[in-house]
């Protein structure tokens, strides 16, 4: 069930770690929502960035849960994803700071969130995690494909 604060209609969109790493395990329905969003990447219909802080989260998660061989395989598939990776400038360093500051979240979901809410476009998630900071009506909008 989708949380109330949720977009529906993305065209650019900013991806959490989350919706990979489920696509990578095939976890529905996070799975088949996040491979719905790369056909309309490719399609140029929507556009998908991410931090290189969350990028890099991905890279070590793959290594961390996964054997060498099926690892290189998982690495090879995200990195020909459509995703254009953004640098973290210190003015999204320090907001980042500012959300860990005021939610339960990881760094990496703090980056998250704070670029996010930088470029104002939908958080692609549906990590519970992310719920505390829509629920108070603040800035982050999420475009969920968490069940």
């Amino acid at each position: 069930m989708k949380p109330s604060g949720v977009t529906n209609t993305p065209s650019n969109l900013l991806l959490d770690a989350w919706p990979i790493m489920e696509w990578i395990q095939g976890k529905e329905p996070a799975a088949s929502g996040f491979a719905a969003l790369i056909e309309s990447a490719i399609l140029g219909e929507t556009r998908l960035s991410m931090s290189r802080i969350n990028h890099g989260e991905v890279v070590y998660l793959i290594r961390k849960n996964f054997s060498p061989e099926l690892a290189a395989k998982f690495l090879n598939a995200f990195s020909n994803l459509p995703i254009v990776l953004l640098s973290v400038s210190d003015r999204l360093i320090d907001a980042a700071v500012e959300f860990k500051s005021n939610y339960r979240i990881s760094f990496a979901d703090a980056f998250a969130a704070a670029q996010a809410v930088e470029l104002s476009v939908p958080l692609l998630t549906g990590d519970p995690d992310f719920l505390p900071l829509i629920s108070d009506g603040g800035p982050l909008r999420l475009h969920w494909i968490g069940a």
